[in-house]
């Protein structure tokens, strides 16, 4: 988050806390985003001089740090030659965590350490998530900054936009699809 000092310079700032070894650490963009609310929040009362510097540092003192489930156990390759996996579900609802458990081995099989870095974008910068061997390259922070990632050489993989959920007419009805919708011309 871009912070000001009381003379005007401007600088990145960071609220960083311990985590144990041994945890789901892609849990916790699902599983713990109140401690970074809470985070982000206390940050931008400080900028706005609503919370006074001493107050922050309270503040984040009294802040437990986030609760990092634990990681998945090891995935075996299979008697099949090739991996196939099986993750066993209580139930078709808890997919979530599921896939938490997913990410966690898959990114511990690209990356022997690994950091994750987010955001939810700014003016110049859209929504990001960053999967770093170690911490971010430092010829390429200032794409963190400007969003020019392609030209700060980090790779890249573009999320597709899911599809808009059919749409529910008053009365509870799906709209009639058998005729091609009318688009507006771009």
């Amino acid at each position: 988050m871009p912070s000001v000092d009381r003379v005007g310079r401007y600088f990145p700032l960071t609220v960083a806390a311990p985590l144990e070894s041994g945890g789901n650490l892609t849990a916790l963009l699902h599983d713990d985003s109140r401690w970074f609310s809470r985070c982000e929040e206390l940050a931008l009362g400080s900028l706005a001089e609503e919370i006074p510097l001493e107050g922050f540092d309270q503040a984040l003192i009294d802040l437990p740090p986030p609760v990092i489930p634990p990681r998945p156990g090891a995935v075996s390759v299979g008697g099949m030659g090739r991996s196939a996996w099986q993750f066993e579900l209580p139930s078709l609802e808890s997919v979530s965590p599921v896939t938490a458990a997913l990410n966690q081995t898959l990114l511990e099989r690209a990356f022997p350490a690994y950091s994750l870095w987010w955001s939810e974008g700014s003016e110049r910068v859209r929504p990001s998530l960053l999967v770093t061997e170690g911490l971010p390259p430092i010829e390429g922070f200032a794409a963190l900054l400007d969003g020019n990632w392609v030209n700060w050489n980090w790779g890249q993989y573009r999320v597709p936009l899911s599809p808009s959920p059919t749409p529910v007419s008053e009365n509870g009805s799906k709209p009639d699809i058998s005729e091609p919708a009318e688009t507006e011309a771009k």
